[in-house]
C-alpha cells in the first residue's frame, strides 16, 4: 500500500481497524513509519472510524464501544496527530 501510494500520489486508500493497522505499523522500520506519516498527513492514508476494531465483532456493549474507539483514535492522535473521519463527519 505505501509503495502503491507513494508510486501515484492520486491514488488514496481509507483504513478502518486499528488492531491491524497498529500491529502492521509497529512492525515497520523507521523509514516506512516516515512514509506512513507523510500519507496520513496529505491525506492519500486516511483513517476511518478508528476504533480498535468494528463494534459490531467484539464490543456489542455501550461502554465497550466507547473503549474501543478511545484505544484507536489515543493512537491515532499521539502517533500522526489526527483524528478520523466518522460517519457523521462525513
Amino acid at each position: 500500500m505505501v509503495k502503491e501510494l507513494e508510486f501515484n500520489p492520486d491514488r488514496k486508500f481509507i483504513y478502518v481497524e486499528q488492531a491491524f493497522f497498529q500491529r502492521w505499523y509497529a512492525e515497520q522500520s523507521t523509514v516506512t513509519q516516515t512514509k506512513v506519516k507523510g500519507l496520513v498527513a496529505s491525506g492519500q492514508l486516511e483513517m476511518i472510524n478508528g476504533g480498535w476494531c468494528m463494534h459490531d465483532e467484539a464490543a456489542p456493549g455501550f461502554n465497550d464501544m466507547i473503549d474501543n474507539t478511545a484505544l484507536g483514535h489515543r493512537f491515532l492522535l499521539q502517533e500522526f496527530n489526527v483524528t478520523p473521519r466518522t460517519t457523521w463527519q462525513m
